[in-house]
């Protein structure tokens, strides 16, 4: 299997750790067993820096997200966007905002 592929995959199968289901459900829908998906679980976990199921779910979103970007707008991604969610050139903009009269 490539990269590709395998990239692919981890994509359907954090998908569905995303809508909730649980292991045995998830393993029953990718037709694979329930000790291959946990590993195939922190695998996705240590490779996106993930410490836990929803944590591992909205990290898998993101870099969906980035990579589907990364052809329009190149490598210019700011990757570490603050803790309140708002970008720096969205601040700067704010506080020109409040400087006008």
């Amino acid at each position: 299997m490539t990269g590709g592929e395998q990239e692919f995959e981890d994509l359907d199968l954090l998908h569905l750790v995303a809508q909730g289901m649980t292991d045995e459900q998830i393993a029953r829908r990718l037709g694979i067993s329930v000790s291959t998906l946990q590993r195939r679980l922190r695998t996705a976990a240590e490779r996106l820096g993930a410490s836990s199921r929803i944590n591992l779910a909205l990290r898998a979103a993101r870099e969906a997200v980035l990579a589907a970007l990364r052809p329009f707008v190149g490598d210019d991604l700011n990757p570490s966007a603050s803790a309140e969610g708002t970008e720096p050139d969205d601040r700067e903009q704010d506080q020109q905002r409040k400087d006008q009269p």
